[in-house]
């Protein structure tokens, strides 16, 4: 029977595996198993241990997903996170994991690891999934919960832990406010705009098949709940505090903006790559296959910069999700398709592909952005809608803003006052924010707290 199931794994991922090299190519493919052997390496660290037999962490971080690169998001910058944490403090984390919790705690030079019952989305309440958490709090002793990110959980079950338990609750997009936490209507290829109702969300989010539908009407009476009853809530800009702000008439208790750091590369800060007479600049549109992130614009975009016949230009898509997208963004006429990269490689990949100009083009209002900081900081310009996170950052230099609902038009107008010179030379942008930087903001926050 197990071998059964082992070949029927090993089938499909075959599967998935050819999938992506025809979506994203061959590099992609060896940098998405680089990640999974390291991660696998990293969890074979942790020593298998008794709950009882755990040393005492004050903090427990509690997170939807494993650590890992390749979910991108919250779950990259958590390991990032962690990995400095480890380096000053002792550190307690919990994560779903094989269909149960596993708790890895990092003290006193020694890595351990315990596995719990209750796994995320057992039950439409969470129960199972708090009293795993109840369990993990008890074992470690910790006086503080910190929940990284609400997408993914249960937000009863999130309720009930706050009023119980002093938590910190670090929000990175709407999932208070939606059970889409990205706000993307697929059926418009545009934000919800914010829905006026919870009835309107419900029927949106019926009308686009979303199963969380269901659920829709008490959702932003419990996470305004939920923001009532955190001990601090944390945002990664102060445009999503704003929104939280607005849409709830609260940001929470003590609110604290905490933008999430990126290793900076040893790289000039400010140096513009070559790039030989002969070949069009490069543009790197950072976004993958994903609708939301758009790569749909993009498609249109190269149509028709082919199609009028503009100075050429060389295009790299950089990113995964959407692998069908992707596919059709390789048959594009000087579109080059990397896919997949590792986590905090961006901005080396930037500098060897010469790239001159990096592309953004979400249909949501972001929250952040690491991709706008790994380019910033290896010293190439930015040019992405004003909308969200990244209007109040690229006011700061480093980029060219485009309008917030950008059209093909628009985009193909800046694109070429751009290529051919008209466009100023933006200012350079402030000092990245770094991955130790938001380590030390977090302890600050723990030990006042």
């Amino acid at each position: 029977m197990n071998g059964g199931r082992s070949l029927r794994r090993a089938r499909r991922n075959s599967l998935l595996l050819g999938e992506l090299w025809r979506a994203e190519g061959p590099a992609g493919v060896v940098d998405r198993l680089r990640d999974h052997f390291a991660a696998a390496r990293r969890r074979r660290r942790f020593r298998p241990t008794p709950l009882a037999a755990l040393p005492e962490v004050a903090v427990l971080r509690v997170a939807a997903a494993p650590p890992v690169p390749w979910l991108g998001g919250v779950p990259a910058q958590l390991g990032a996170l962690m990995h400095q944490q480890e380096r000053h403090r002792d550190t307690a984390l919990l994560y779903p994991w094989r269909d149960a919790l596993r708790l890895e705690v990092v003290a006193d030079g020694r890595r351990l690891a315990a596995r719990l019952e209750g796994g995320v989305g057992e039950d439409d309440k969470g129960e199972l999934w708090a009293a795993g958490v109840e369990r993990a709090v008890t074992a470690v002793g910790a006086r503080l919960v910190h929940v990284e990110g609400a997408a993914g959980l249960p937000l009863p079950g999130l309720l009930a832990l706050a009023r119980r338990r002093p938590t910190v609750l670090s929000l990175h997009d709407f999932a208070l406010f939606c059970p889409r936490p990205n706000l993307y209507d697929p059926r418009r290829g545009a934000p919800c705009g914010y829905c006026h109702d919870a009835q309107t969300c419900r029927e949106t989010l019926l009308a686009s098949g979303h199963p969380g539908a269901a659920r829709a009407l008490g959702w932003r009476a419990t996470g305004a709940e939920l923001l009532a009853a955190a001990r601090s809530v944390v945002y990664p800009s102060q445009f999503l505090l704003d929104a939280h702000q607005k849409l709830f008439g609260t940001a929470g208790s003590q609110p604290r903006v905490i933008e999430p750091g990126i290793e900076v590369p040893r790289l000039s800060p400010w140096r513009w790559p070559w790039t030989p007479r002969t070949a069009g600049p490069r543009i790197a549109f950072l976004g993958g296959g994903g609708p939301h992130k758009g790569s749909l614009l993009l498609a249109a975009v190269v149509e028709e910069w082919t199609r009028r016949a503009l100075p050429a230009l060389r295009w790299e898509v950089l990113g995964s999700g959407g692998a069908q997208h992707l596919r059709s963004l390789r048959r594009l006429p000087g579109v080059r398709v990397r896919g997949y990269y590792r986590h905090g490689s961006l901005g080396t990949l930037l500098r060897e592909r010469r790239v001159a100009l990096a592309l953004l083009l979400p249909q949501v209002p972001e929250s952040f952005s690491l991709s706008l900081s790994e380019s910033l900081a290896a010293g190439v310009p930015v040019m992405a809608p004003a909308q969200g996170a990244l209007a109040e950052r690229l006011a700061g230099g480093g980029g060219y803003l485009l309008p917030e609902s950008a059209s093909v038009a628009d985009v193909v107008a800046a694109l070429a006052e751009w290529s051919a010179g008209r466009s100023e030379l933006p200012p350079p942008p402030p000092p990245m924010p770094t991955s130790g930087a938001a380590a030390a903001s977090f302890a600050r926050l723990f030990d006042e707290l």
